[in-house]
């Protein structure tokens, strides 16, 4: 079992805001990722409300800038997946599957995990085909992408890989949930398609496409498309907190013990501004009761 002074799990824009924070007033710090650095933040076809940028600026540039800054602080990077927290002769112990971390305290900044709908004729769909992230499908050219969903991240992702594909949206119902300018962009795209009280009938996985049949209030037909895009909600990724009462987490907090941050505790209001603005809040809150535990010895 390893020790160390602050465990970070998750490294979107909210655990290396405060990873960076940490780093800088000098505290030894751990950060766990399971995939790449950045988190949701991939997939944003443009970032328009993070100061700084008037033009606004691509989701992957603002994640290489961000991930540019970290390496430049002295931390412990780990690309683990951690499989569960529980507590430890008065510490948090973070599991791995090349073994356990204890922590003073512990920053959980896990985000969402995507919803996933059922896919008549697609009981195990084949993540070759069937999306909720689209930074895999970024280097696409010239697909036929189907985007179901019509929230801010349908919208968003249809702009991104309008980018060099064909895209349609379809909306299960007649409600548009996106921003209004999202929305004309689309409108205005000319490999963009937007369908309302469309619902999906059934998908067959062929050798290069899918088959797609589709159902509106007139019709029902078939077509083809080498892409699908499930963009239908995320919920919060609580996994870790399994085991933990609401009680227990809540005292947990109050210690100081246990932050949790950015998307994973922000309900809809999924923003990398806040998200940062979590990660630097929890970071000097750390460091303040720090501080003042080292005056009271």
């Amino acid at each position: 079992m390893t020790e160390a002074d602050v465990g970070i799990v998750g490294g979107g824009p909210a655990g290396i805001a405060a990873a960076i924070q940490l780093a800088r007033a000098g505290h030894q710090v751990t950060l766990f990722e399971r995939n790449r650095l950045g988190g949701l933040l991939w997939n944003a076809n443009l970032v328009e409300n993070y100061p700084g940028f008037p033009g606004g600026i691509r989701g992957p540039q603002l994640v290489r800038r961000m991930v540019e800054q970290l390496r430049s602080h002295d931390l412990l990077l780990l690309h683990r997946a951690v499989v569960a927290m529980r507590e430890q002769d008065g510490g948090l112990l973070l599991e791995t599957e090349s073994g356990g971390w204890k922590c003073e305290t512990v920053i959980l900044a896990t985000g969402t995990r995507a919803v996933r709908i059922r896919l008549p004729g697609l009981e195990e769909p084949s993540p070759a085909y069937v999306h909720t992230d689209v930074v895999e499908l970024l280097a696409e050219r010239t697909r036929a992408i189907a985007v179901i969903g019509a929230g801010d991240a349908a919208f968003d992702y249809a702009l991104n890989l309008a980018r060099a594909n064909t895209v349609t949206i379809n909306n299960r119902g007649t409600r548009v949930r996106c921003l209004p300018l999202l929305w004309e962009r689309a409108e205005q795209h000319p490999r963009i398609r937007y369908r309302e009280r469309t619902t999906l009938v059934r998908a067959t996985a062929g050798e290069r496409h899918l088959r797609l049949s589709w159902r509106n209030q007139l019709r029902e037909w078939t077509e083809t498309a080498d892409r699908l895009v499930l963009a239908v909600g995320r919920q919060p990724d609580n996994a870790l907190l399994a085991g933990f009462s609401d009680a227990r987490l809540a005292e947990l907090e109050r210690a100081g013990r246990l932050y949790r941050i950015g998307d994973l505790a922000n309900g809809s209001f999924r923003q990398t501004s806040l998200s940062v603005a979590d990660g630097v809040r929890a970071a000097m809150d750390i460091h303040a009761r720090a501080e003042r535990n080292s005056r009271c010895k």
